[in-house]
Parts: structure tokens; sequence; C-alpha cells
């Protein structure tokens, strides 16, 4: 089996930080962070309870930000372990145990003092999601200190070694507390293990202090920045390489493999006046991420078609004709689709219902062979999913949950023209739009010349297509209208003044650009 490259680019700005993970020379994970937009996930706040809502089982925390964390019932002093990373030791009565319901408002009570810990960005109108399941993560151990739990990654899958790190957990985690082993912790020496359980301790113990003495809402622990933590977080599936363009940013990760013996990571500083992720084809990789349409190699195509409650794929052959059969060409183009989506999902991070419109296939083979693609694929993605079959109608219904925004709330935002949209008026529309608008400022003014600017194509469109609907209103209202555009005006953009007393009559402008090319 040929092993996977996998690199990771750091872009540093002032004010602004970009990580984009690379396998294989595909991007397939991108972050961004702002200085006013630092994540809060992982980070632990002390908080006092504002409300307490027994009909959706929930309470809402103050921790001294513009809008209060969100703590579900299910998010308080549970036993749950990550099923899907872990394999816990000794869970099972315990977490039987904790399986009687309990009302939230048995509880909580408005004004109790709580840790917390950030489990989910604010989104929207909603505040960041919380947790009273605390956890401390290290490079390869997470402390948990309210649950006595150990727990071993299923991803190592040798009995021996899983053993081994169950007994070293036990000798050195207090009774108190619990832990969940790594990945990244097969293989380590007892010494290293012991030396990072301690550190993890010792920051719950600094953090336990700050909440026995703190009175009011603030911040008790501040995870990793992003791009460490994201570097961390991947150090498990293992990095082949990372570049970054900024010397303190370089210094900063070098620090994370100061202590770690045999990480083969390769840290490089990037020095070049060509931009990072251009040099590595990335912002090209960005622009593929947040448009509409991917071309898949062999010719066909993904539409991506996204809504508030669903996102839609649908995949089209495009001007791929095949060699052989209809049905070839179909099986080809939906495999390929069944493996570019699940990178397009990790990569544009869509949460939610999905749906995936593949082209119907005659072959109950090529279908199997297809999904079973497709479920590969996914394996790879860290975020939780849950697929089901190939209908017969072709299509595949599955979920993904994020924890962050998507790609497209990261770097775009709603266009101010089309207001989320996707469309504008046509030239016809917008032509008769204007000639509406000056009726009004007919109505408004009394004078007999006006000056219209507009955008260009709505200029020439105007002169070309529409000159008799203009001089029909010159006419009906005994007014002489000239016009001009500038380059720099939107296609809605309108500007109507008075050639006689230089009076702006009616402005809709989304510029504010001042200097006409053409005046007739």
């Amino acid at each position: 089996m040929i092993k996977m490259k996998r690199e990771i680019f750091v872009n540093v700005e002032k004010g602004q930080e970009r990580l984009a993970l690379v396998e294989n020379d595909d991007l397939v994970e991108f972050y961004v962070s702002l200085d006013v937009e630092k994540s809060l996930v992982g980070d632990i706040y002390i908080g006092f309870v504002q409300n307490v809502l027994p009909g959706i089982q929930s309470a809402f925390v103050d921790v001294g930000r513009q809008k209060n964390a969100f703590l579900h019932i299910s998010d308080i002093e549970t036993l749950k372990i990550d099923a899907d990373e872990v394999d816990s030791f000794n869970t099972k009565k315990q977490i039987k145990k904790q399986n009687k319901k309990q009302r939230i408002e048995k509880i909580l009570n408005q004004g109790q003092k709580l840790m917390i810990q950030i489990t989910k960005e604010a989104i929207g109108t909603k505040g960041p999601k919380a947790t009273t399941n605390i956890s401390i993560p290290g490079n390869f151990i997470v402390l948990l200190p309210y649950s006595k739990n150990i727990g071993v990654s299923r991803k190592i899958r040798d009995k021996k070694k899983r053993k081994h790190l169950y007994k070293v957990a036990k000798k050195y985690v207090p009774n108190n507390m619990g832990v969940i082993m790594r990945t990244a912790s097969e293989g380590r020496s007892e010494k290293d293990l012991k030396n990072e359980i301690r550190y993890l301790i010792n920051i719950w113990n600094n953090i336990s202090k700050k909440f026995k003495k703190t009175k009011k809402p603030k911040l008790a622990y501040r995870d990793l920045e992003s791009s460490e933590k994201i570097i961390r977080e991947n150090l498990a599936s293992g990095i082949d390489r990372i570049v970054i363009d900024n010397k303190k940013k370089y210094n900063d990760i070098k620090k994370i493999f100061k202590n770690l013996s045999r990480v083969e990571t390769k840290v490089d500083y990037y020095k070049k006046h060509i931009p990072i992720f251009d040099t590595y084809g990335i912002e090209t990789a960005l622009d593929k991420g947040i448009s509409k349409v991917v071309n898949l190699d062999c010719g066909g195509t993904l539409v991506f078609d996204e809504t508030e409650a669903l996102v839609a794929i649908d995949i089209n052959t495009g001007h791929f004709v095949g060699k052989k059969s209809q049905e070839e060409t179909i099986f080809t183009t939906n495999m390929e689709a069944a493996e570019e989506i699940p990178r397009q999902l990790r990569l544009r991070d869509i949460g939610g219902i999905i749906i995936i419109d593949f082209i119907d296939m005659e072959r109950k083979g090529h279908r199997k062979k297809v999904f079973e693609t497709l479920k590969k694929n996914l394996k790879r993605d860290k975020a939780e999913s849950t697929i089901f079959p190939i209908s017969e109608l072709g299509l595949v219904e599955m979920t993904r949950k994020r924890v962050k925004k998507s790609l497209k709330k990261q770097v775009t935002q709603s266009c101010p023209y089309c207001e989320g949209t996707g469309y504008i008026y046509s030239n016809t529309t917008q032509v008769f739009n204007i000639i509406r608008t000056l009726k009004k400022a007919f109505w408004i003014s009394n004078e007999n010349e006006f000056m219209v600017v507009l955008n260009q194509d709505i200029f020439y469109s105007m002169i070309n297509d529409y000159r008799e609907a203009l001089d029909d209103l010159e006419k009906n209202f005994n007014r002489k209208i000239y016009l001009s555009y500038s380059e720099k005006f939107h296609h809605n953009d309108i500007k109507i003044v008075s050639l006689q007393t230089k009076k702006e009559i009616i402005s809709n402008l989304s510029t504010y650009e001042e200097d006409n090319e053409v005046i007739f």
C-alpha cells in the first residue's frame, strides 16, 4: 500500500493566519483565523448560569463574551468518550449508572458558577456550544479531570501495546481522574507519557485554583493557537512536512517538536517573495472549494446547491462521452464523484443533511461499488457522518457534523447586490427599472435637464436596444436626459443629477466612484 503524503502549509499576514492541509497534493482541509476571531473551541471558561430552560432541557451560561454559551443536559458531567476515537477499558458499568434521566432544572440554578469548555464555535445568531465534561489535550494524552475512565485509541490495534498504555495511565493518573491515550501515544516511552500526564495535571490544578477564587465570568484556560492545535491534532496521522512563511510562527511550531522523539516531520521556513499559497497551488484549490461547479478529471462535473436546510450535490457527465458504452461512461463519472465528494465535504466543511444525486446506473454491481468507494473515502474525514445506501433513484442521503464555520462562511460574505439569491436583474429588467426611477425623479424635481450615471453594460444596453423607450420618455415628460457611465458602477447602481443646479436627485450606489468615463 502506497503511503499517503501529508503536508501542512501555513500563511501568516498581519491580523490573519491561514492553514492548509494537503494530502497527495490535493487540498483537503482549510482553516483561517483572525486576530479578532480566534477559535474558542477547547477554551475553558468560568461562567455563571443566566437562564435555565426546562422546555428544551438547556441553559445559557454567561462566560464574559458577547454571546452566552449554550449548554444542553446531555453535555453536563457525562462520562461519554468519543466512540470513534477510543475504546475504553472501564466505562460500561459507569455509563449505565449515568443513563438515569435527570432534569436540568434539578441540576442547575440561575446564578450558579460553572466550569465549561467550548465544543463548537458560535455560528450566526447562535452562541458557542459548551460542555461541563472538561478535557485537556496534550500531544499524546487527553486528561479528563471529571472522569475516572481510561481509554485507548482504537487506531492502536496491537493488544499488547494497548494493554501497556493502559497500565502506564493507571500508574500515573490520579484515581479521581481519567485519560484518553491518543493514537500518538503508541511507541512513546513511559517517561514521555509520565511527563505529559504530570504537565496536564499541573494545568488542571491551576485552572481549579482560578475557579475557586473567581467571582465573575472569565477565561480560565486557552488552548493552543489555531495552527498549533491543528498540527497537534494531525500528528497521530503523520505529517511529512510543514512549511511556514513567517519566522515567529516557524519558531513557535518548531517548539512543538522540541520534546518529541521519533517524529519525522520536516519543518521548513518559506523565504520566497511569491506568496506561499500561490507557489503550492492552494489559492486555485480554494477557489474551487467555494465554486458552485467542480470539474472532475474525466470531464464530468459536480454541482453544489446549498440551502439553509440541506446541501444537494448533482453529478453530471458534462462533456465526458467515454469510449465503450453509456453505462461505462456513467459508472466512470460516478466513481470519480465518489472519490471527489468526500474531499470536497472536508474542504468546504459542509454540515447537516446532504443529498448526493448520482447518475442512474442500471447494474447493481456498479451501484454497490460506487457506494463502497464513497464510504471508504468518507473514513478519512474526522467529522462524524451517517450515510445510507444508494436508492433506486440513485440518491444517497447522509448527514455530517462540523464544529467550525464552513469554508464558504470563512472566506466569503453574502453578496450585497443579490442578497444571497445568486441572481441579479437582467439588463432588460434593469433598463425599465431605470425608466421608472426617472419618472420618480421627474416627480421629485421640476427641473428640465438630468444626467443619469449608470453601469457600463446597462448604459450600452440602453442606448443600443432601448433608445426609443428613452426618447419616448423625454417626449412625454418634456425633459432632457443625458446618459453617462462609470466602469466602477455595479449592475444596479444609478445616480441622477440635475444639470441646472448640480443637485443630486436620486442616488442608489453600492460604490462611490465619481469619475464618469463617457458623456453623451
